[in-house]
């Protein structure tokens, strides 16, 4: 017999995953009968106890991923409609009031054939545009 066993008359089955982690298991499993536990059927006993206290655990654990994986993946997506809508001017990049009114005109003005003329100072970056 195992040292991880304990004595068979009159013993139930804790669960090991409720015992040292404090998180959900099968607390005790046990039938009532006159005769003792034999040492074979506690040692089955016991190997199904473990394993269903696995399962369970793994169970909680999965839903908690679940249950995290949403929140995250609606921020991922918010963090790239905003990555999307920065880089949409490509090169282009200021927060200044005159650029912010301007950049609604290009958007507007960029889906057609019209001939655009922008003028501005040398070294702002008209000449690329």
């Amino acid at each position: 017999m195992s040292s991880w066993m304990p004595a068979l008359p009159g013993r139930s089955l804790e669960s090991p995953v409720r015992r040292g982690l404090g998180a959900p298991g099968l607390g005790s499993a046990g039938g009532y009968r006159r005769a003792s536990i034999l040492e074979d059927e506690f040692c089955w006993l016991r190997i199904f106890a473990d394993r269903a206290a696995i399962v369970i655990a793994n169970g909680d654990a999965f839903a908690e991923i679940e249950r995290l994986r949403h929140p995250l993946e609606a921020e991922n997506a918010y963090l790239r409609e905003e990555v999307d809508t920065a880089l949409a001017f490509g090169s282009m990049v200021g927060r200044s009031p005159a650029l912010r009114k301007i950049l609604p005109q290009i958007e507007l003005v960029a889906r057609t054939e019209a001939t655009v003329l922008i003028l501005g100072e040398s070294g702002t970056g008209s000449e690329r545009a």
